[in-house]
């Protein structure tokens, strides 16, 4: 398995390469103030992930593969689900079906959102976005892959797997590869990757699949690339003009303590905290799924594929 710090630079070469690439045919790709953030960002978690977080989740991981063990032998007649090749195919698709699902709740619960907007808060594409990721959602992003251990996934291969998501994900972020040589009806392309990133509300809440895209499919949230008829714009609906690193990540719980403040009832508090972003009383929400509606009112011919 390669060590993350080992990754990380290799990262920065690709980002150096693009931006080179980008200088000559795709000047727009990259702004000089955003890369500086999103490097800042980058190495951050990095510092932050090789510190503690890869420390807490080998002991997670060893730790609930552990206490499970007499509970897998009882119930399940095997200690280890072991080595074999197909056994990684199914980490590799247990890992990102998991992924899915954390980063769709990163989506729709606003105390997740939190963390998961820096990734968004950029208004450019390209793979120094890639390194873009909330250092609080490094505390927690771990507790959601417990059961493949608990379930007799040797420790080391679940975090082989999200190792090998994580470079997938980095891989998808570019404008210069539309699509891999790959079946996108199987693999996320950094086209539908775009989609993701796209601030216009007909994409919000999209393509939330890390390798695969079937997921998107199965459970309603495929969006296929369609700058052609509405141009896609990054970031995210308040646009930060704050690049400072410290500032994204403190801004939206900011927010969160502004709303919680206001609130008449136990019953507003919790959902300024775990309902959807944008959620507000008296019906002033301003969600993804309302104001997806309210546009399909006003104009339902180009957004057929909204729900």
């Amino acid at each position: 398995m390669i060590p993350f710090h080992f990754i990380v630079p290799a990262f920065l070469l690709v980002i150096a390469a693009e931006w080179a690439l980008s200088r000559k045919h795709q000047p727009e790709t990259y702004n000089w103030k955003d890369l500086r953030t999103n490097i800042m960002v980058g190495i951050g978690g990095a510092v932050f992930s090789s510190l503690l977080k890869r420390a807490i989740e080998i002991w997670l991981f060893f730790g609930v593969f552990e206490a499970c063990s007499s509970w897998r032998q009882h119930w399940l007649g095997y200690d280890s689900l072991g080595w074999a090749w197909w056994i990684w195919i199914l980490a590799i698709l247990g890992d990102d079906f998991n992924f899915y699902w954390h980063h769709r709740f990163s989506h729709e619960i606003r105390i997740l959102w939190a963390a998961h907007v820096v990734h968004h808060s950029s208004r450019f594409f390209n793979y120094s976005t890639g390194l873009r990721n909330g250092w609080t959602a490094l505390l927690y992003k771990h507790f959601w892959w417990v059961w493949m251990p608990a379930l007799g996934f040797e420790p080391a291969m679940v975090t082989a797997a999200l190792i090998i998501n994580a470079i997938y994900q980095f891989s998808l972020h570019t404008k210069h590869i539309r699509r891999f040589w790959l079946p996108e009806a199987i693999f996320v392309s950094p086209m539908l990757h775009e989609v993701h990133h796209a601030s216009n509300v007909r994409y919000l809440d999209k393509n939330y699949a890390g390798i695969f895209v079937f997921w998107d499919k199965l459970f309603g949230t495929f969006q296929k690339n369609e700058s052609e008829k509405e141009a896609i714009v990054y970031g995210i609906s308040d646009d930060l003009q704050n690049r400072n690193a410290v500032y994204l990540h403190l801004h939206e719980p900011f927010k969160i303590w502004q709303d919680l403040k206001q609130a008449n009832s136990l019953s507003e508090a919790w959902r300024y905290v775990f309902g959807r972003p944008g959620w507000a009383p008296n019906g002033a929400s301003r969600t993804s799924k309302a104001r997806q509606a309210a546009l399909y009112e006003q104009n339902p011919a180009p957004y057929d594929a909204l729900p």
